[in-house]
């Protein structure tokens, strides 16, 4: 069963952003399987790790693609993304220190990730639909587990 599973809200109608939550939503359920599982030290730091690269990634992409839409809230919006890169970084640094963190881990990316996509990209959703109403759809990368 998964711990954060996608639906259709969370569709921003971009499918390489959509692609790219879908890929974090997959790895926060594999962080949630590792806890279940019994099994978090092996399993956590990898795909912590994991996580943090591609939020980095998403991230860049996000912001690239915000600026040649036109998005006018682009510079609050990279500042959101500061924020959720050094809160990601520090939990990080926390459980590669040996703080088992658990529930609260999950509680913090599940909020982050439902909070972020609901609200703060819903803003700029438009701008893209019609960004991409122009273009050609860039491909999303290969998803992998």
């Amino acid at each position: 069963m998964s711990f954060f599973s996608w639906n259709d809200k969370f569709s921003m109608g971009v499918d390489v952003i959509d692609h790219d939550h879908r890929i974090l939503v997959d790895l926060i359920d594999q962080l949630h399987e590792a806890f279940v599982n019994g099994n978090p030290d092996s399993t956590v730091t990898p795909v912590l790790d994991t996580l943090v690269d591609y939020t980095r990634f998403h991230f860049a992409r996000e912001e690239d693609l915000m600026a040649k839409a036109g998005y006018p809230g682009l510079d609050q919006h990279k500042e959101v993304h500061r924020t959720l890169r050094r809160q990601v970084e520090d939990i990080q640094a926390r459980v590669q220190n040996g703080t088992r963190m658990g529930n609260e881990l999950l509680a913090f990316l599940q909020d982050w990730l439902y909070f972020h996509i609901l609200e703060q990209d819903r803003a700029y959703s438009p701008y893209m639909s019609a960004l991409f109403a122009q273009e050609p759809h860039p491909e999303p990368p290969q998803a992998g587990r």
